[in-house]
């Protein structure tokens, strides 16, 4: 089975992904939706998407589509990330790459809460332990967030 995992992003540095075949690491990049920065958050969502499934058409099904779902905790920068509206903004989209996941053939979306396979770790730190142990180069913490992520499902997943 295939397991694509995406740590969610529809800002322009991109969304994180990681492919794993037969459990084992194959590939990890960044899908661009190609908007400007300044672009509505409607037409990021939308384009995003696009890309995603553009790109998922490359990779055939079936597969299982693991997602990193946001969460509010609480703490200064969570406050702030509530005030502004971008956590809800996050919230949307991952119900939306969910949503579109569910709605496509022989694609099964999975979520995982953050808190459940890696607290509150920030990312530089979770990229220096992903790229050391599997002795690897991520282009962002995004791919390395999606990379850790997979992982995570890959252990978990035989637990339950």
């Amino acid at each position: 089975m295939r397991i694509v995992a995406i740590d969610p992003s529809y800002e322009k540095e991109g969304l994180g992904y990681a492919i794993f075949e037969d459990e084992k690491l194959t590939s990890w990049g960044t899908i661009d939706s190609g908007v400007e920065k300044d672009a509505s958050f409607e037409v990021k969502v939308s384009a995003t998407i696009d890309a995603l499934n553009a790109r998922i058409s490359d990779w055939c099904t079936p597969m299982r589509l693991v997602i990193e779902m946001p969460e509010v905790w609480g703490g200064f920068k969570a406050a702030m990330s509530s005030k502004t509206g971008v956590l809800h903004k996050l919230f949307f989209f991952v119900g939306a790459l969910w949503y579109w996941a569910w709605r496509s053939d022989n694609i099964v979306p999975v979520l995982i809460p953050v808190r459940k396979w890696k607290g509150q770790l920030p990312k530089e730190v979770m990229r220096g332990r992903i790229e050391r142990s599997l002795n690897i180069k991520t282009n962002s913490t995004h791919e390395a967030d999606a990379i850790g992520l997979g992982l995570y499902y890959i252990k978990n997943q035989k637990a339950e």
